[in-house]
């Protein structure tokens, strides 16, 4: 799988790995799972298709939500 990053994230990714003992390819893994398991709202907010965006507020609210019932608390 390719994945299209903005100049500086594959660096920045780098880093993390390194940091985190982990891999480029781990690391994409979680990230893509935890946004399929997100909601429309979410998603779309993410990839910059919704088309009047939650504040940052409700948007931080809303992951911390999901995060919240995936670990059924």
């Amino acid at each position: 799988m390719r994945l299209e990053v903005r100049p500086g994230t594959s660096e920045a990714l780098g880093t993390a790995t390194k940091a985190w003992g982990s891999t480029h390819i781990t690391v994409a893994s979680r990230a893509i799972e935890w946004f399929c398991q997100q909601n429309e709202v979410i998603q779309a907010t993410i990839l910059g298709l919704h088309p009047t965006p939650p504040a940052p507020e409700e948007l931080i609210r809303a992951i911390l939500q999901r995060m919240k019932i995936s670990n059924g608390k």
